[in-house]
């Protein structure tokens, strides 16, 4: 009986972790006043100017011409022209951490019991303690996940044009393909 229960159990979590989705993030605003949002949270951006450096900080203001960044202690103001990206830091979910961490040690641990024809309540403890112990390192691996996000991208200024020309030689005939980019 205790071998047919873990091994729904297991079947069960290995449903829940194939049907999982992805999420993504929402795509980069066009213009800088798209960033407005940010200015009542305190979300940490990291702003790259036109020459490549980088800053980061909050914002405290964004207008369609410009963008300021709290940084430090001091308030610094970037014009639509100085700004080359905007990227915002994005923290991992410890709960998906978790869930993956609980699923993987638990799923094991109870397919370790379930082929030990192991009966006593002690079995059915260790399983949840160990559920526990993966759940913990899921979420302390999450944890120390940070990325940045990319929510702002300058307009270039000039689009890329090229021509490509590129000889195709077979063996009845030749020819040429033109590629044009704009």
């Amino acid at each position: 009986m205790m071998r047919a229960q873990s091994g729904q159990i297991s079947l069960a979590l290995a449903a829940v972790c194939l049907c999982a989705t992805v999420a993504s993030a929402q795509p980069a605003v066009s213009s800088l006043d798209g960033l407005k949002i940010l200015e009542s949270t305190n979300t940490r951006v990291t702003l790259t100017d036109a020459s490549g450096k980088e800053f980061t900080g909050t914002v405290t203001d964004a207008t369609q011409e410009a963008l300021s960044i709290k940084i430090g202690r001091a308030v610094r103001q970037f014009t639509a022209a100085d700004i080359r990206t905007v990227k915002v830091q994005k923290e991992d979910s410890l709960a998906n951490g978790a869930g993956i961490g609980a699923a993987v040690a638990g799923g094991l641990m109870f397919w370790t019991l379930a082929s030990s024809d192991c009966t006593e309540g002690f079995c059915l403890v260790a399983a949840g303690v160990y559920t526990g112990i993966g759940a913990l390192v899921g979420m302390g691996i999450d944890a120390g996940i940070h990325r940045k996000v990319l929510v702002y991208s300058a307009p270039s200024a000039t689009k890329a044009q090229h021509l490509t020309i590129d000889p195709l030689i077979a063996p009845r005939g030749a020819g040429l393909r033109l590629t044009i980019a704009f």
